[in-house]
């Protein structure tokens, strides 16, 4: 999938939101790559160390289970296998 073809504006009816975003193999879960982009983020290293790290820091606070809410995949992205 391009990043062109990958427009998102979650306050415009006509584009992605937050929700379509998601997938569902027994529970909800999204990619970072995608939420990165709507966010207005383009290089991914950059959204992992920011947003991704403080993301999973906060879940360890408050004695979430990171493992268990925070998984790294391997998915085709614009022909390339790619962490996500």
């Amino acid at each position: 999938m391009s990043e062109d073809a990958l427009d998102y504006f979650h306050f415009e009816k006509d584009k992605l939101s937050f929700d379509d975003l998601g997938q569902q193999n027994g529970f909800r879960y999204w990619f970072a790559r995608d939420l990165m982009k709507m966010l207005g983020y383009t290089d991914y290293a950059v959204f992992k160390k920011g947003p991704i790290n403080k993301a999973m820091t906060v879940c360890s606070t408050l004695d979430i289970d990171v493992a268990a809410n925070f998984e790294q995949k391997t998915r085709n992205v614009d022909g390339m296998e790619q962490p996500d």
